[in-house]
């Protein structure tokens, strides 16, 4: 238990922020499962496409380099959101198990973040869970690990061999990554939005 003052401070304009930012993830994501799907077609056609077509291909790379700058800076704003309503739910007298450095920190030290951000994030959620409200948060918690395990899994195969059918595997990989990604993206976001709405009426409850 963290006996350390916090303040209750608007989240509405960061919750949008960060809601509109996981839009943007999921659109990356989406579009990177379609570059893996289009991958499987090119490996599996090696024989018959022009050297030309295939120069050209592996330009689409710079297309990874996009989506890690957005996935990056997604990650910075929504570490912010995490750690301002955890800190919104202590200043309610709401003390939580987590501090708001944690509920970030966790996110990053190995083999504890495989479940030690998601009991953060689940005790902070449920604390500001408007009654009748269900919070996908299992389905959001499972999503984040199998994108994130099988993505590893996919560049690891792919930076160690130049095989046509390692490759391969690594693209269908690539492809179950995003599709996950995609449904983490937008069940965060859900849980964003409702804590955002919950924590926002509760200010707005006080000043009138």
């Amino acid at each position: 238990m963290t006996s350390a003052p916090y303040r209750f401070r608007p989240i509405n304009m960061l919750g949008a922020t960060t809601a509109q930012w996981l839009v943007f993830v999921a659109i990356g994501e989406g579009v990177m499962a379609a570059w893996s799907v289009a991958d499987i077609f090119v490996l599996s056609n090696l024989d018959t496409l022009s050297q030309r077509t295939l120069d050209a291909w592996s330009l689409t790379g710079l297309i990874g380099f996009v989506h890690i700058a957005l996935y990056l800076t997604t990650v910075v704003i929504a570490a912010r959101w995490i750690y301002r309503a955890n800190a919104n739910t202590q200043a309610n007298l709401r003390k939580l198990e987590t501090p708001p450095s944690w509920a970030v920190g966790w996110f990053f030290i190995p083999f504890a973040n495989l479940w030690k951000p998601y009991k953060a994030m689940a005790e902070m959620a449920r604390a500001n869970r408007r009654s009748g409200t269900n919070l996908p948060l299992g389905p959001w918690w499972a999503a984040w690990l199998i994108s994130g395990i099988v993505g590893n899994i996919s560049a690891r195969l792919a930076f160690s061999s130049s095989d046509p059918s390692t490759l391969m595997t690594s693209s269908v990989l690539g492809v179950i990554a995003s599709l996950a990604g995609i449904a983490a993206a937008l069940l965060f976001r859900r849980i964003v939005t409702t804590v955002t709405e919950a924590q926002t009426a509760k200010l707005q409850a006080e000043v009138f």
